[in-house]
């Protein structure tokens, strides 16, 4: 988003690329006009596309996180004992595993690191309820 916010600065604030008005007063010669003019008008919209699906992706990120702040200030984290009902699934990010836990009622996945639980076994989870992130407390 940081990156979005500087480039949009630097190309559209700045004025990076001028206008063609702009590029005939600073009287270049027309090879060189020719050439400024060919790449911003080549870079216009891909810059824009780039700016528009990091800002999206950043959201998508972002806004379950934030509202799990509130939870990571007050140490009101949401808990869950039951049985794992999923193979678990090693994705290999950051030591962070998928589980489906069912606390009888209710199946829950969960991003955690399972270390050596297996399916069936009877873990309690403190998780994030919005980003859905844990850490297994107790077998």
């Amino acid at each position: 988003m940081i990156v979005c916010v500087v480039v949009y600065t630097i190309f559209w604030k700045k004025r990076v690329f001028h206008s063609e008005e702009e590029y005939r007063a600073m009287n270049m010669p027309q090879e060189q006009l020719r050439l400024c003019l060919k790449l911003s008008k080549v870079l216009e919209y891909p810059i824009r596309v780039l700016m528009i699906a990091t800002a999206v992706f950043v959201i998508w990120v972002a806004i379950p996180v934030l509202k799990d702040v509130k939870y990571v200030v007050s140490n009101e984290y949401s808990y869950v004992t039951g049985e794992i009902v999923n193979d678990v699934i090693k994705t290999g990010r950051a030591w962070r595993d998928r589980l489906v836990i069912s606390d009888g009622n209710n199946l829950l996945e969960l991003s955690v690191d399972s270390l050596s639980f297996e399916k069936g076994d009877v873990v309690t989870v403190k998780y994030l309820p919005n980003t859905y992130a844990g850490v297994i407390v107790t077998k």
